[in-house]
């Protein structure tokens, strides 16, 4: 593909991405594919051995490919034969709770991971449903009878395919008693958690308690919707717009670009300011979940940040591809998930129409003189930007979903460049002291 012309990593990465995908929805055919395409692997790096640079990006083309396909099979392989194998059974389990999903009086439901089956050792996350009120709180090691089966498949709702996305493959439930064997446990992930929701009760002392503010702030910066009125949700659905509530890259790189002008404005080392906002940028994304939209971005500025140290060229659509190939390989369950392909595609589509953008800004900065024809550029761009986005997700979506939406990528075109904008001006506003707040 002339889109990878001397950009065999990117290339490489590309097809083991496909391979993944390929791997995924034709699962019948590894066994024969896996060892075939091993056998041409082996061949073309017998033949070219002696070759160069070249010639080692030529045999590697393969190698990828195979290797996407082999852990294609071995994880399907290994879902299958120890996750999926416990669908119909019933056993002692216990397990760690992750978060909430509903409480009601008639039922409950929780997101949880399952650390150990019948006294044995596992990593299992599940949804656990009691036909009762269940109250336990989030990091509670809890032990339980489970009865496990699996997720629902409709046409209006694929709750199987959505949770699997997630990591999720079982349904535990719980029809006799849940004990808590333990209060908290505390790991690695849970210092970030924590951080976000003491940053959530942050936001909301320092917005007075106002609802619909407080969860458009912790949506925007802290991938908390749980916040959001119905009334608030409904709004952004109709309009289209509901995506731009959720974490995504686009969040993750105007935050970035404002801490490296504040860093940039205390006068800092080039190094010192990539090496601070590199530890930003890894603490962002572990506080907002390790989303695979922000995980995507996070992998791509640090591309930029080793680019630096390295004195190499950066190179947007390799680090895209990398960022693609390292997420399905150590997250095998982003195969399905529709918001991170969204992320991919539109992200796809930013980086081939980039030399675009360069062009309208010199043009309009040539024309328009002074600050206001930066401005007039950065919205345009903006605007641009937006459409490039587009022109890639809206087939994707009519392939995914069998419709398109009219109104949503017109007012995302329209309302992007203003959203960059209020995310950056977000967290200015929320560090000014509370005296100044209050009157402005």
């Amino acid at each position: 593909m002339n889109i990878f012309g001397h950009k065999p990593l990117a290339l490489c990465c590309f097809l083991f991405v496909l391979a993944r995908i390929f791997g995924y929805f034709f699962a019948s055919a590894l066994p024969y594919l896996v060892p075939a395409s091993a056998l041409v692997s082996a061949v073309l790096l017998f033949i070219y051995v002696k070759r160069r640079m070249a010639a080692a990006a030529f045999v590697l083309v393969p190698v990828f490919v195979f290797v996407g396909l082999a852990e294609s099979l071995l994880y399907g392989t290994y879902i299958d034969k120890n996750i999926m194998a416990l669908v119909g059974t019933e056993r002692d389990a216990e397990a760690v709770v992750i978060s909430e999903n509903f409480i009601s009086d008639y039922s409950s439901s929780y997101n949880v991971r399952i650390v150990s089956i019948d006294g044995k050792g596992v990593r299992v996350k599940a949804r656990l449903e009691a036909p009762y009120r269940l109250v336990i709180e989030r990091k509670n090691r809890i032990s339980a009878h489970l009865s496990f089966s699996d997720f629902d498949e409709d046409d209006i709702f694929n709750e199987k395919r959505y949770y699997n996305s997630k990591g999720y493959y079982l349904v535990a439930n719980a029809d006799g008693d849940v004990t808590v064997t333990r209060e908290a446990v505390n790991d690695f992930t849970s210092v970030f958690t924590d951080i976000n929701a003491s940053l959530g009760d942050f936001f909301e002392k320092k917005l007075g308690g106002d609802k619909d503010k407080c969860g458009f702030v912790k949506a925007v910066f802290l991938g908390d919707r749980s916040g959001l009125s119905a009334e608030v949700k409904r709004d952004f659905k109709r309009t289209g717009t509901y995506h731009m509530l959720a974490l995504s890259g686009m969040h993750l790189s105007v935050l970035a670009a404002l801490f490296s002008a504040v860093l940039g404005i205390l006068g800092l080392h080039k190094s010192v300011k990539y090496m601070l906002l590199a530890a930003l940028t890894f603490g962002y994304t572990a506080m907002t979940g390790f989303g695979l939209s922000v995980v995507r971005s996070a992998i791509m500025l640090f591309f930029v940040y080793v680019s630096y140290f390295s004195h190499a060229e950066r190179d947007c659509m390799t680090s895209l591809m990398f960022a693609a190939a390292f997420i399905t390989a150590f997250f095998p369950s982003s195969v399905t998930d529709i918001g991170f392909w969204l992320s991919v595609t539109s992200t796809f589509g930013i980086v081939t129409a980039a030399p675009f953008f360069d062009n309208t800004a010199d043009f309009i900065k040539n024309h328009v003189r002074g600050r206001s024809g930066k401005a007039v550029a950065y919205f345009v761009c903006g605007m641009e930007t937006s459409i490039a986005a587009i022109l890639m997700t809206v087939p994707f979506s009519a392939l995914v979903f069998g419709r398109i939406s009219v109104l949503g990528p017109v007012v995302t075109v329209l309302a992007s460049p203003l959203v960059s904008v209020v995310l950056g001006l977000l967290p200015v506003y929320l560090v000014l002291p509370l005296d100044l707040i209050a009157v402005v």
